[in-house]
């Protein structure tokens, strides 16, 4: 069974201006390392004036049951689909897990009079018999421990520009 996850935030700068942010390499790299990446490439595969596509590909210390092994580590790969007009993006993340667990989500920024919210979702579905419940919920705690550091992490980079 799917997980899903949610969190509204609000930030006191216009949808636009949020929008240039969650599409900025800058801050994507930046995002990225706040939330443990030890290297981050990004890649443009696409861009026109309704639309982005890039590529995310995070070196992460190993993940797996037992927590994170710091001797190992992987490449995760985020594909974000966004549709600059409507100011929102879908995306996926391959892992070396992917076979049993998917994770996807998307980003929502709607206009909240001369600011912005952004809601962020994460869906979660772990394919292991008898187990796959029980992580997706341990998983679904760690991304709800995230939120904090994720808009924080959003506020900073406003503080930069």
């Amino acid at each position: 069974m799917t997980k899903h996850f949610e969190k509204r935030m609000h930030f006191e700068i216009s949808a636009d201006e949020l929008l240039e942010i969650m599409t900025d390499p800058a801050y994507i790299e930046l995002a990225e390392k706040a939330q443990g990446a030890l290297e981050v490439t990004i890649k443009e595969l696409s861009r026109t004036d309704q639309a982005m596509v890039n590529e995310v590909k995070a070196k992460v210390y190993s993940r797996g049951l037992t927590g994170i092994d710091k001797s190992k580590t992987e490449i995760n790969q985020t594909t974000n689909e966004w549709d600059l007009t409507a100011r929102k993006s879908k995306w996926t993340l391959s892992t070396t897990h992917s076979e049993r667990v998917r994770v996807w989500g998307a980003v929502r920024i709607d206009e909240s009079g001369e600011h912005a919210d952004l809601i962020p979702e994460v869906n979660v579905e772990v394919k292991i018999p008898l187990l796959g419940g029980k992580i997706e919920k341990y998983v679904g705690k760690e991304i709800e421990k995230s939120w904090p550091r994720y808009e924080q992490t959003i506020r900073d980079f406003i503080k930069t520009r």
